[in-house]
């Protein structure tokens, strides 16, 4: 059951504490309660054939998570493809064209919002 635990915790909000994005998705499209979530919860874009799409699909999961070090570790690869480069990973938005310097900003991660903004 995609609801239930012993804990009265479902496992969306397991999977959501932890950082399990693609598990959440997977669950939701099974019917879980994933009323908790903000909504609209966005569409993760899918990892790529290429390295940017790669990137892109890290730095959404990243940002959704808050993990301020992976954020970090991305930005400072994407410097190795140039301004052009870190544009495109940071600037494309999701199915909703929100991109991930939104979600930070609206899911209240300031240490997020700071350093995503320092890169633009």
């Amino acid at each position: 059951n995609t609801n239930h635990s012993s804990s009265k915790t479902t496992p969306a909000q397991i999977a959501f504490r932890y950082g399990h994005i693609e598990c959440l998705e997977c669950l939701r499209r099974y019917g879980a309660d994933t009323s908790f979530l903000p909504s609209p919860w966005p569409t993760i874009p899918s990892a790529g054939v290429n390295l940017f799409d790669d990137y892109y699909h890290q730095l959404f999961v990243a940002v959704l998570i808050q993990d301020v070090e992976t954020v970090h570790s991305i930005i400072n690869r994407l410097a190795d493809f140039g301004e052009s480069g870190m544009r495109r990973v940071l600037e494309n938005g999701d199915a909703h064209g929100r991109t991930p310097l939104a979600y930070a900003s609206w899911l209240g991660f300031q240490d997020v919002v700071e350093l995503l903004i320092s890169q633009q």
